[in-house]
């Protein structure tokens, strides 16, 4: 499943890329997969939220850092399943790992719900200063 949530606007990466290559995009990224397997914990859904970022692999790192610490401190109304950390386009996503055990009806809906929050929330926190 790949789903594009609101950050800084609700235009769709295609409309975006058709009209100009270059305009940021406003949309974040989350994408759910039962294709990994987790060494430990077996089959599961691998669900990533990736924010529309272009950073340098040290202000990832730190925005990534100060994302977690918000999320901690701050109170974000949403399920703290995961972490934020680099992505391999020097860029920060949010990774979550549900294993199947754990599955319940209506528990994709609501991490893609989170997803939405936590991709608005992000944006807030960092507005135009990323780092």
């Amino acid at each position: 499943m790949t789903a594009e949530l609101a950050f800084t606007g609700i235009r769709p990466a295609a409309m975006l890329l058709m009209q100009d290559k270059r305009a940021p995009l406003e949309t974040a990224m989350f994408t759910a997969s039962a294709k990994e397997r987790h060494p430990q914990l077996g089959g599961g859904a691998l669900l990533r939220l990736a924010l529309p970022l272009k950073l340098t692999q040290s202000q990832a790192a730190e925005t990534a850092a100060r994302l977690n610490w918000g999320e901690t401190t701050q109170g974000l109304e949403c399920q703290f399943l995961g972490a934020w950390c680099l992505d391999q386009t020097h860029g920060v996503r949010f990774v979550t790992f549900l294993p199947a055990a754990i599955h319940r009806q209506g528990i994709l809906n609501m991490m893609v719900f989170d997803a939405a929050l936590r991709a608005r929330w992000a944006h807030q926190l960092l507005g135009n200063h990323p780092v």
